[in-house]
């Protein structure tokens, strides 16, 4: 599909091709529904982003913890097996993703880079360190970027 052809799509299927590009994203799709037609890929990216910045922080929440994809059950594998003889890291793994999701309020996965690997238990512990705003704000702008990619994905 094109943007042009996205641009034209009756609202229910307009909705239902764009409700999954974010995380709880239905809300998101019906936000920018009512500003089409968009120019450009990155234009609506930057109106669903910024309906997300807009959003009251129980709704940012609520996106942050519905966020666990396909993607990072691929990285958390990854990394589990490459530790699997090591069952003290594996063990200190499940502390720390428990530990920041009690925290922060949200899985640690959402705050992963596109292209970043599972940290360490010694280097996700000490994110724990971090202000509460500040982090999901970073998760924020990962979940962004990794909705501006299957937008790309999904129009080219």
């Amino acid at each position: 599909m094109d943007l042009k052809t996205l641009n034209h799509l009756p609202r229910r299927d307009f909705l239902d091709t764009l409700k999954n590009i974010w995380p709880d994203g239905t809300w998101i799709a019906e936000a920018v529904e009512g500003e089409r037609p968009f120019k450009s890929i990155r234009g609506l990216h930057q109106a669903m982003a910024e309906h997300v910045r807009n959003a009251s922080d129980r709704r940012k929440l609520a996106l942050l913890q519905a966020f666990y994809t396909a993607e990072i059950e691929t990285l958390l594998q990854t990394r589990l097996q490459a530790v699997s003889g090591e069952s003290d890291e594996v063990e200190a793994l499940h502390f720390a993703f428990q530990a920041y999701e009690k925290h922060f309020g949200f899985p640690y996965f959402a705050a992963l880079d596109t292209n970043d690997a599972l940290q360490s238990p010694q280097e996700l512990s000490a994110r724990l360190e971090h202000d509460v705003d500040e982090e999901r704000m970073f998760a924020l702008r990962s979940v962004s970027e990794r909705a501006r990619q299957k937008l790309e994905e999904l129009l080219a």
